[in-house]
């Protein structure tokens, strides 16, 4: 199992993490989560993932202070980003830092499929 795709969700919300952890859990990835942007910051200085979600609201550090450190981060700047968020005015800032994928809340487990088998196609 190790050969299979390793996906950082970074998300405030317990409850999403769930989700988004058991839906792709059921896929076969890979999970590793993250509360917050430093939580992922922390996280990726061990690993690089091969998909991040995130949301861009968040305590902390929030989600266009954490899209700059990965993209800063020569080991992450061609990770691919799926940002899902609930506040669709962050679609200028997100893509400002070349995310791959942008979901608007809520999202179905479907839609989070799908955005990583993308994600993971134009990596």
């Amino acid at each position: 199992m190790a050969d299979q795709p390793t996906i950082l969700i970074v998300e405030d919300d317990a409850e999403l993490r769930m989700i988004y952890r058991q839906t792709l859990e059921r896929e076969n990835y890979q999970v590793v989560e993250a509360m917050d942007g430093a939580d992922a910051i922390q996280k990726t200085a061990d690993f690089v993932p091969d998909v991040i979600i995130l949301d861009m609201m968040m305590p902390h550090m929030g989600g266009p202070t954490l899209l700059q450190l990965l993209r800063q981060n020569p080991a992450m700047e061609k990770t691919p980003l799926v940002v899902i968020t609930a506040y669709p005015n962050f679609r200028e800032a997100a893509l400002k830092y070349n995310v791959d994928l942008f979901l608007t809340k809520p999202v179905r487990p479907i839609e989070i499929i799908n955005a990583i088998k993308t994600a993971l196609e134009s990596d």
